[in-house]
C-alpha cells in the first residue's frame, strides 16, 4: 500500500497500491499503475445553510442516508481524518427506536482528542453524497454507527475492555447533534478496534452520478483538497504526488493501511 502526498502538504491522496512489502521510510516509492482507471468524482465541500451559525470550521459534507431506520438527511456532516466511521445521533432519527437497532451489531467509537465515548449499534446503510443542494454525486453502502450513548471517558483504556468505560466523567442517553464521518485509516490502535475500512464511506463508493461502478476502470481511494474529496483515482488526480511506501495491512482486509512512516 501507499500514501501520497504533494510536497507543499495541501492535499493527502489514500489508495491501495499492488504490494505488501514493509514499510520503507527513506527514499519515495514509486506509486500504482492508474492508467486503467478513469472513475473519479469530486464531492464538495458544503457551507452551513444561510442563517443558521456553525457549531465548528471544520470541512462538512452534505449527505443523505437511507436505510432500516428510514431516510433522513442530517445538517452538514463534519469530515475527519483521525477517525473512521460514519457516527449519527439515533435521537435525530425519525424512526429510531431501541427495538429497531437492537438486532444490529453493537458498536462504539472512542475520539482520544475529545475524550468522547460513543456507544450505540452499527446499521448497514445506503450514503448518498450531495453536491450541497439536493443533487447525488456519489453513493456509499456502509455500516453506520447510530449513538444511543456518549460517555466522557478520559481514562479510556484501550486494551483493557473496548467500549466500555470504568469511570466515566459524565454521560448523556440519546445524544443529540452528533453528525460525524471519520474517513482516516490506521485508527484501530488509537481506541477505534471497529475502525476498519469497511466502515470507511470513501472507500465503498458503489455508484457515481447515478450509476453503478465499473470495478475494472474505478480505483478505490480518495484525495483531500481544500474545497472537497476526489472520491476514486485516476492519472490526472495522481499526478505530481510523491508515494510513501505503507506497511502490511491489519486485519480488516486489503484496505487496512497502517499509518504513514515519517522523519523529523
Amino acid at each position: 500500500m501507499h500514501l501520497a502526498f504533494r510536497p507543499a502538504l495541501t492535499a493527502v491522496l489514500a489508495c491501495a497500491a499492488l504490494t505488501t512489502q514493509a514499510c520503507a521510510q527513506s527514499e519515495p516509492a514509486s506509486g500504482p499503475d492508474l492508467k486503467a482507471f478513469d472513475q473519479a468524482r469530486f464531492i464538495p465541500f458544503t457551507p452551513w445553510p444561510a442563517g443558521q451559525a456553525p457549531f465548528t470550521t471544520a470541512p462538512t459534507l452534505a449527505l443523505r442516508l437511507d436505510g432500516p431506520l428510514g431516510a433522513f438527511r442530517p445538517p452538514p456532516v463534519v469530515m475527519d481524518t483521525g477517525s473512521t466511521g460514519l457516527v449519527i445521533s439515533a435521537a435525530d432519527l425519525p424512526g429510531y427506536s431501541a427495538a429497531k437497532t437492537a438486532g444490529y451489531k453493537p458498536g462504539w467509537e472512542f475520539l482520544s482528542s475529545s475524550k468522547r465515548l460513543w456507544i450505540g449499534h452499527w446499521v448497514p446503510t445506503s450514503v448518498a453524497f450531495l453536491d450541497g443542494a439536493s443533487v447525488e454525486v456519489a453513493r456509499s453502502q456502509v455500516p453506520v454507527l447510530i449513538v444511543e450513548t456518549e460517555l466522557n471517558c478520559p481514562g479510556y483504556d484501550v486494551k483493557a475492555a473496548p467500549g466500555t468505560c470504568a469511570a466515566p466523567k459524565a454521560r448523556i442517553d440519546l445524544p443529540k447533534g452528533i453528525a460525524y464521518m471519520g474517513v482516516g485509516f490506521g485508527r484501530e490502535g488509537n481506541g477505534q478496534s471497529q475502525g476498519t475500512p469497511d466502515k470507511n464511506p470513501l472507500l465503498n463508493i458503489v455508484a457515481i452520478d447515478g450509476r453503478p461502478i465499473a470495478p475494472a476502470t474505478f480505483r478505490r481511494g480518495y484525495v483531500v483538497t481544500r474545497d472537497g474529496v476526489h472520491a476514486g483515482l485516476t492519472p490526472a488526480l495522481a499526478a505530481g504526488f510523491r508515494f510513501a511506501k505503507l506497511g502490511p495491512p491489519g486485519a480488516g482486509g486489503p484496505l487496512d493501511w497502517p499509518q504513514a512512516p515519517m522523519r523529523v
